[in-house]
């Protein structure tokens, strides 16, 4: 716990403008230090390897954090958190054919999982690959679940924001109860600067029993 509060406040000093690079080499040079001590107390258990994997991904230092991510793979080569981690750092490398072949092998290791799926059809997604992209995330959306914000950004972002409409459609007709789908629903309309739309959604969800107060505070930030 106490290292967890240490890499919380160093990914926090690493994200601020105000402190002096040679600070923060510091800090980052400690982090990997003290994950190695674990690593060598532990050298069978995954946890700490893929920790300071996840930690170097989160900063895009891939050269440090695929070589440590790829050694917790073999210790634990279904661990799903491992496998996203390999894509994600592989997605940073531009490496479209590595980063999607361990996209889809954590979304086939549990397809009920939706983070899989989300984190695979945004791979596909970043890659060029718009119908397939789709394809696997209608599955979800037929369910309820609402596209997770990174992967509706996404959409957004690739100036695709037609083909995720009709997908939180979806979401939204399956369960109308989920106030997550209207919100980002109105939030795709914003980008599109149609913002007649986005109060229509945000009326849509006032209609709905129980979600009234989230689309009054939409509405008025609109």
């Amino acid at each position: 716990e106490a290292l967890d509060q240490y890499v919380s406040f160093t990914s926090n000093a690493l994200r601020s403008p105000q402190l002096p690079d040679e600070f923060k080499q510091r800090l980052l040079t400690d982090v990997d230090t003290r994950y190695r001590q674990m690593i060598v107390k532990q050298p069978y258990d995954s946890r700490a390897i893929l920790a300071l994997g996840s930690f170097y991904n989160e900063f895009n230092f891939v050269e440090n954090s695929i070589p440590l991510l790829l050694e917790a793979e073999k210790l634990s080569p279904k661990k799903q958190a491992i496998l996203f981690q390999i894509g994600l750092a592989y997605m940073t490398m531009k490496d479209k054919e590595a980063s999607l072949e361990y996209f889809k092998k954590a979304h086939e290791l549990a397809p009920e999982y939706s983070q899989a799926g989300m984190l695979y059809s945004l791979g596909l997604l970043k890659f060029g690959e718009l119908a397939e992209s789709k394809r696997v995330l209608e599955p979800y959306v037929k369910l309820g679940i609402t596209p997770e914000a990174f992967l509706v950004s996404e959409f957004i972002n690739s100036a695709n924001q037609n083909s995720i409409i009709p997908l939180l459609r979806m979401a939204i007709e399956a369960n109308p109860k989920n106030y997550a789908s209207y919100e980002e629903l109105a939030r795709v309309y914003v980008s599109l600067n149609q913002k007649d739309l986005a109060k229509k959604v945000a009326e849509e969800m006032g209609a709905v029993e129980g979600l009234e107060e989230r689309a009054s505070r939409l509405i008025n930030n609109l």
